[in-house]
């Protein structure tokens, strides 16, 4: 403040202070030429002093300010010290603000911040306000801290400071400052090294939890490729016997386990190929009916198996959606086979389709076990898995839902998972583009 004020000084500027008796002692001890009282330095000088006590006690009526009154006062001491300067310029200080901040009045506070700048505007004027930052923790903090910002946002510059206008000497000042910092700056290590910790502890539940998951997804692979290789083991061992029946028998039972690998080592190859961007898509208008009928083709003897309802809703009127036909069959396979694999025996599955917001919406819904709040966040996750894990959800490694998620968002849709908790089934829905010109159909039910 010292600083400010005898730069403008030297300057020419005029200077009007709004101040306590305690803040214009101290400015009288730090600044030698305000060493007279306040009416001798004001005619040997271009200042103004006002009691800020007494102006509060004038512009406040029964607590509340009287807006007109506090432009009055500072209107008149800016015109009275502006033609005093040699130079037209006013270097203004106000303490108002803090004394009101200080005692909790926080709004007050704002208020006569925003008309000290309505009285600067457009003149050839400057406004330096400090303010004690302590008030931000105590009684009132949510309040005063809010109005702190406020305060901030009003001024061009701001800048973290302390006042020791109580002690005599520089050397005391300095000594005072030097502490203020080290202080702050030990603070800011402090608070620095909490993050890290924090930062490096939140690092490691995450790596944690990665082995966790891939230390299961080995086992899980495990267990899915022994199981079919144990299967082609008995059908070749049922093959030797030569017998027609038997070998035909052989034969189906090993067809059908190396498909299921088959597929198992596509989904791994398909993570790794879209997490190095080596899947391309080949893009063309295709038939949302189409798509849907080839994907339940494929996932009907799994329903058939465990006698599991399938309804489906679609449009009633051709439509089409823009993406790569093996891809969007490969989504809705996906979707289906996961409604199965947590949907009970008898259970019911639902795919509906249509047009929503401008995109082709998929929706499949299931009367499953349904997911927690937790495991929403993560369902989409590579190796993903519901817990506990068991045989009798069908196994897998969890990169169904990852594949849907990467493949939608290749495309340039959306997908998210709903559930109203355990027990109470879950949705899918998957959002694609449509190709320009698309129409928008009703829909229809279909058993």
């Amino acid at each position: 403040m010292t600083a400010y004020l005898q730069e403008g000084l030297q300057q020419d500027a005029g200077v009007l202070l709004l101040v306590t008796e305690e803040r214009w002692a101290g400015l009288q001890r730090r600044l030698p030429c305000l060493r007279a009282d306040a009416t001798d330095a004001g005619r040997d000088l271009p200042i103004r002093v006002l009691d800020a006590q007494q102006v509060r006690d004038r512009v406040f009526v029964d607590g509340v300010l009287n807006e007109r009154l506090f432009r009055r006062f500072i209107d008149a001491a800016l015109g009275a010290v502006r033609r005093r300067a040699p130079g037209g310029r006013v270097c203004a200080y106000g303490e108002l603000v803090d004394m009101l901040w200080r005692e909790g009045h926080a709004k007050s506070a704002v208020q006569v911040e925003r008309l000290w700048n309505e009285a600067l505007s457009g003149r050839a004027a400057s406004l330096l306000c400090a303010y004690h930052t302590h008030g931000a923790h105590g009684a009132h903090g949510a309040m005063d801290a809010s109005a702190m910002e406020l305060i901030c946002h009003t001024h061009a510059q701001v800048s973290p400071a302390e006042s020791f206008l109580h002690l005599e000497t520089d050397e005391e000042r300095s000594r005072a400052v030097s502490l203020l910092q080290h202080r702050a700056g030990a603070t800011s290590e402090l608070a620095a090294r909490k993050a890290a910790e924090d930062a490096l502890r939140s690092r490691q539940g995450e790596l944690a939890e990665q082995a966790r998951q891939r230390d299961q997804s080995i086992a899980v692979l495990g267990h899915e490729l022994r199981n079919p290789l144990t299967a082609i083991l008995c059908a070749l061992r049922l093959a030797r016997s030569g017998k027609p029946d038997a070998v035909e028998r052989a034969v189906a039972l090993a067809e059908r386990q190396v498909r299921k690998m088959s597929h198992l080592i596509e989904d791994l190859l398909d993570v790794t190929r879209l997490s190095h961007g080596k899947i391309r898509l080949q893009r063309e208008p295709i038939e949302v009916a189409r798509c849907v009928e080839q994907a339940v083709e494929a996932i009907r003897p799994l329903l058939a198996a465990r006698r599991q309802r399938l309804s489906l809703a679609l449009p009633a009127e051709p439509t089409l959606l823009l993406g790569d036909p093996v891809r969007v069959e490969q989504i809705l396979s996906n979707l289906l086979h996961n409604a199965s694999k947590y949907t009970p025996d008898e259970g019911e599955i639902a795919l509906r389709a249509g047009v929503v917001e401008g995109m082709v919406e998929l929706a499949v819904q299931d009367t499953g076990r349904g997911m927690t709040t937790e495991f929403i966040a993560r369902v989409f996750e590579p190796f993903a898995q519901s817990e506990p894990w068991d045989a009798g959800s069908g196994g897998g490694l969890g990169l169904g839902l990852s594949l849907v998620r990467e493949l939608v968002e290749l495309h340039g849709g959306s997908v998210r998972a709903h559930s109203d908790g355990l027990g109470r089934g879950s949705t899918f829905v998957v959002r694609l583009p449509l190709p320009a010109e698309a129409s928008i159909p009703t829909s229809r039910m279909a058993g």
